[in-house]
């Protein structure tokens, strides 16, 4: 039996074969460039964070922020862990030049993952504006407390000011339930902060470092080095909701805003891969970007111009089947003429040269066939 699709959503079938071409061609990225795991936390981190905005969408913003900073947690911790595996300690200056390719699967992953949950929960982009404000009003209270920490009675007074005067202004910037979630994060905080700091100095690889961290830890005090870290998890889910916003605003992402998203987090990965080197499988990450925008596309105008009362599932089969066929094939005209060219005679050509052409060969090949 044939459904149809709501009126103004993307055609249900196309659009779920975009998300999978998107979510498969990424994590392969991933895995074929040796970085599964960073692809894997930022594509739960896109995931959590268009949690984030579904529960602002439904008005629920404590659970919003908590999802914001869930988010943006296993992105600090992404990029964490790809610094420390690649900055010799101490760091000194100039620092060493860190690879690229790591950072933007840990971005691709976010993009698909937001993208793949917006598509299914159909997301406005405007509700990525509360989100990204739920986020940072749960991080208030742990930053207070944090300052409060670190700075003594010195810095309690300037915090207890600004709160008062944002009572007086009667302003409330702050949304209540979110900031009553974040004040709750600070007591269990409060328990295990000296607990975490003593882990954190245990684990330090040399002496050197568990000496930094000794000195970091006596200036800014065990809670106010964790309230530290808590603070950086909204502060990065925030960003990246508002540059969601944004894009929609200024008319870079249009009504199916999620499913641009999986191409364009895709196509970030199929760079990814360019820059770790990963030869024809850049082809076949470009030739899957291109297959999931064109589906996207497809499933909007179907979406749009079927609405409730057409049946659409046996055309989105064929245009589906038609478009995967047909991307194989690009890839596989691509793959071939690279393969030839190194066949022939040398004659100076640079290698990137011969990438690049054969990866113009396929990307033109490519789009020929899907429009």
């Amino acid at each position: 039996m044939s459904t149809a699709p709501a009126a103004g959503r993307p055609a249900r079938t196309t659009a779920a074969g975009s998300v999978a071409v998107g979510v498969v061609a990424t994590l392969g990225l991933g895995a074929a460039t040796g970085e599964t795991a960073v692809t894997a936390v930022g594509l739960a981190a896109g995931l959590a964070l268009a949690g984030a905005t579904r529960a602002a969408t439904d008005a629920e913003t404590a659970l919003a922020g908590m999802l914001a900073a869930l988010g943006g947690g296993l992105g600090v911790a992404g990029v964490a862990a790809v610094t420390l595996a690649r900055v010799p300690w101490p760091p000194t200056l100039p620092v060493p030049f860190l690879p690229a390719a790591p950072f933007l699967l840990l971005l691709a992953g976010g993009l698909v993952g937001f993208g793949a949950a917006a598509t299914v929960w159909h997301l406005p982009p405007a509700a990525t504006g509360r989100a990204a404000v739920a986020g940072a009003t749960v991080a208030a209270a742990p930053a207070a407390a944090g300052v409060v920490a670190a700075g003594g009675l010195a810095a309690a007074v300037p915090v207890a000011v600004v709160a008062a005067g944002l009572v007086v202004a009667d302003r409330p910037a702050l949304d209540g339930p979110a900031l009553v979630a974040g004040a709750g994060l600070v007591v269990p905080l409060a328990v295990v902060d000296g607990r975490l700091a003593t882990v954190a100095v245990e684990a330090a690889a040399d002496e050197t470092r568990r000496r930094a961290l000794v000195d970091a830890l006596a200036v800014t005090g065990p809670l106010g080095a964790v309230a530290g870290v808590v603070v950086a998890a909204p502060a990065l889910a925030a960003g990246f909701l508002l540059a969601v916003r944004l894009a929609a605003d200024t008319g870079l992402l249009g009504r199916v805003a999620g499913l641009q998203l999986v191409a364009a987090g895709t196509f970030l990965a199929a760079v990814a891969g360019g820059i770790a080197g990963t030869g024809v499988v850049v082809l076949v990450g470009v030739a899957a970007a291109l297959l999931a925008w064109d589906l996207g596309e497809f499933a909007a105008t179907l979406g749009r111009e079927v609405g409730r009362g057409g049946a659409s599932r046996r055309g989105e089969f064929v245009h589906v089947g038609g478009a995967v066929a047909l991307a194989a094939v690009a890839v596989v005209a691509a793959v071939t003429a690279a393969g030839l060219v190194r066949t022939l005679p040398a004659s100076g050509t640079p290698a990137t040269v011969v990438a690049a052409a054969a990866a113009a060969v396929g990307t033109l090949l490519l789009l020929a066939a899907l429009r």
